[in-house]
């Protein structure tokens, strides 16, 4: 099983950011989050065996800024995971940092309370770009990240490709930071523009062609000091990814807690409001903060594992027929693949998808096109991440792609399904997302 942590909290709101996060008002606000997040893994804890399940394997506690925490407000968040949660066969615990708030005593207390991996966010060195994106910066990340390698911690770097005023020299510089760090991975995103200051901005992106130019930079370089292009994006010197986004993809198994934090546990979709006084009002009544929950059938749990699959390059259908029964091919997949392969994106044989170097590079909206008429399980996946496909809701997002049936009860849930008619879920009417 993961465990997903949500810390909502940031000193600024960056205008790319598409992640549910707030900048609060002053410390007492984080406190009390904290303090209803307790609540959550106590309630967690007694339903699902938290403290007694031995197969808890990764946590990840993502943001948000999660080191925008204090001292005192990380103990209290250690004190309360290791309290209601078994840790026991951990192996692997990351936490996503911004370097400019990072401190030696913070590593070391992460370090002390088994944190095995760091993703540090730095985005672009060009303070330019910085500033025209409302991000903090740091004048010299490269201190606080070589100490956390001292330490022992396990890297990764996070860049941004695509960012306003952004140049090919811009990305040189990110490479060079990359060649000083020397970490385990780096992470290369392309920008999305689903925030609206970012569509505002749009005149001051750089053109399509030339982030494909950076990014066959960040390619051709990166594979050069020897890491290995996991998926388009993501670059590591081990053969494989991290086993918390490995395990995503996955299982079925992953818990999140927090302000709209997202699980998957068996064949349901489970999305946490992201209302804060909603989340402190259920959690008072000692209920579950949540604000839809979502049921696949097998053939849509078969499908989004494929899609997974596809995007490290290659898919073997002949798995994802044993383990739910399906046949993806003769249901679903036949025409998109004849016409793909005809296109040149992927060469297929006895099940098994393999995509070519041309649909390597783009294998996610490659990998949707499978999707058929179950393109609403792409966008369903993008709402675990909060990007609401240019909606300024999650309610919106949900009437927009969903067949909405009428209220449940008296209650006032509203029940939605899939235009395919074969998967529903239960909408929580009170809450205002």
């Amino acid at each position: 099983m993961n465990i997903y942590i949500h810390i909502p909290f940031c000193a600024k709101k960056c205008h790319y950011c598409y992640y549910y996060s707030l900048v609060p008002r002053n410390q007492n606000v984080i406190d009390q989050y904290l303090l209803y997040l307790k609540k959550e893994f106590k309630i967690k804890s007694k339903r699902f065996d938290l403290i007694v399940r031995n197969d808890i394997n990764t946590v990840y506690i993502g943001g948000g800024t999660p080191n925008y925490l204090s001292a005192k407000q990380f103990k209290k968040l250690f004190n309360a995971l290791n309290r209601y949660i078994n840790l026991s066969n951990l192996k692997e615990f990351t936490v996503e940092m911004d370097p400019a708030f990072c401190t030696k005593s913070q590593l070391n207390f992460l370090k002390k309370n088994g944190v095995t991996r760091l993703s540090f966010g730095i985005q672009t060195l060009n303070k330019k770009i910085l500033k025209a994106v409302n991000r903090h910066f740091d004048d010299d990340p490269a201190r606080v990240i070589l100490f956390a390698k001292k330490l022992g911690f396990e890297i990764n770097l996070d860049f941004i490709l695509g960012l306003p005023y952004q140049t090919i020299a811009d990305v040189k510089r990110s490479l060079d930071f990359v060649e000083k760090i020397k970490p385990d991975s780096s992470f290369w995103c392309e920008l999305r523009i689903g925030t609206p200051i970012m569509r505002k901005m749009q005149s001051r992106l750089p053109s399509h062609k030339k982030v494909v130019i950076m990014h066959q930079l960040v390619k051709k370089t990166c594979r050069k000091w020897g890491y290995h292009q996991i998926f388009p994006e993501y670059f590591s010197l081990k053969k494989e990814l991290p086993l918390y986004l490995n395990n995503w993809w996955t299982s079925n198994q992953s818990l999140g807690f927090g302000l709209a934090a997202f699980s998957k546990i068996n064949n349901r979709f489970v999305k946490n409001t992201s209302d804060l006084q909603a989340y402190y009002h259920f959690l008072e009544q000692n209920k579950l903060p949540i604000f839809y929950i979502y049921k696949l059938d097998k053939e849509s749990e078969a499908l989004i594992h494929m899609l997974s699959s596809l995007r490290k390059g290659s898919a073997d259908l002949n798995y994802f027929q044993k383990k739910f029964k399906v046949d993806l091919e003769r249901t679903l997949l036949n025409d998109k693949i004849k016409q793909l392969k005809k296109q040149s994106y992927l060469k297929y044989s006895q099940k098994k998808i393999i995509l070519t170097n041309k649909g390597f590079s783009i294998s996610s909206p490659v990998s949707k096109l499978l999707l058929r008429k179950k393109e609403y399980l792409g966008k369903l996946m993008d709402t675990a991440f909060n990007h609401f496909d240019g909606e300024s809701s999650l309610k919106r997002f949900i009437y927009k792609n969903f067949f909405i049936l009428g209220k449940k009860d008296e209650k006032e849930d509203i029940i939605f399904i899939s235009p395919d008619r074969k998967n529903s879920g239960i909408m929580n009417n009170r809450i205002d997302n």
